[in-house]
């Protein structure tokens, strides 16, 4: 069950943060309301004690089952700037801290090595700092198939929305990134066959430079990634709820610091969200 406003009141600190980062998700089956776990996207200061908003959350979203990771998985990070996060270019290896950056996928990463650290895993990154759907898709061949990972984790439109701000003549919209990404999963689940694909929910919150009424029109964004997911059976990695819930705690900004890009504290947020879908 996702954690509730009353329920997450009950914790202060560091144990408040811990509870967000356990037990907070979108385990929606069906076309059930993701309202019920949050009904506010759009938080934009401190803690408060009901919602600011009624921007709409998805309203289908699929069911996390987490079935954990198989010895000796190989697991690929793909994304932007959110999942780059400076990683090396040299040392493009696995499992180091170099190569992973220094957001949620090394994070992430570090708890599943922890958790098993004889088990052969392999976490790689390749997330690419501005890159849209169509970015991605002109290098899918060299950077996810190639390497013939069994986890391929994908978060990608934040600059697919973004541009439509700051590139004169960008032409985007949910319809446009529902295609392009639901083609991107349907390729390579038919170039890697067996491959376990987890759909990451991109997300905002409004600090810095982002807009209340962005939030509304992002909202479709979000929802093209929950309808991909809840189509194809992937597993949803629901990221806005869980900073939503932990704007409760603290001002946006101390989350994602410009609306866009994880603070330290939501990238660990973010991982521990990760790992409890995807299983260590």
């Amino acid at each position: 069950m996702p954690v509730s406003r009353r329920q997450l009141g009950l914790a202060t600190g560091a144990a408040a943060l811990m509870a967000v980062g356990a037990g907070v998700s979108w385990q929606v089956a069906g076309h059930a309301s993701a309202q019920n776990a949050v009904t506010s996207s759009s938080r934009t200061s401190g803690p408060s004690t009901g919602p600011t908003s009624t921007t709409p959350n998805p309203t289908s979203t699929p069911t996390a089952r987490p079935t954990g990771l198989a010895h000796g998985a190989r697991v690929l990070f793909q994304g932007d700037s959110i999942t780059d996060v400076n990683r090396s270019r040299v040392d493009d290896g696995p499992n180091t801290r170099a190569s992973l950056g220094a957001g949620y996928a090394w994070l992430a990463a570090s708890s599943c090595l922890v958790a098993r650290p004889t088990q052969g895993l392999e976490f790689f990154n390749r997330g690419i700092s501005g890159n849209t759907v169509a970015d991605l898709a002109a290098r899918w061949q060299r950077d996810t198939v190639a390497l013939a990972p069994d986890v391929v984790s994908l978060l990608i439109g934040v600059n697919d929305y973004w541009n439509r701000h700051r590139v004169l003549g960008y032409k985007g919209s949910p319809e446009k990134y529902h295609r392009e990404v639901d083609a991107l999963v349907a390729s390579t689940l038919e170039a890697l066959p067996g491959v376990r694909i987890v759909m990451c929910e991109p997300f905002l919150l409004v600090a810095g430079p982002v807009k209340e009424s962005w939030q509304h029109d992002f909202a479709g964004y979000r929802q093209a990634a929950a309808d991909i997911a809840l189509a194809r059976g992937l597993a949803f990695v629901g990221f806005q709820s869980v900073l939503d819930l932990a704007c409760e705690l603290a001002p946006a900004g101390e989350w994602l610091h410009d609306g866009i890009h994880p603070t330290t504290s939501a990238a660990a947020l973010m991982a521990r969200e990760w790992v409890r879908v995807v299983g260590a």
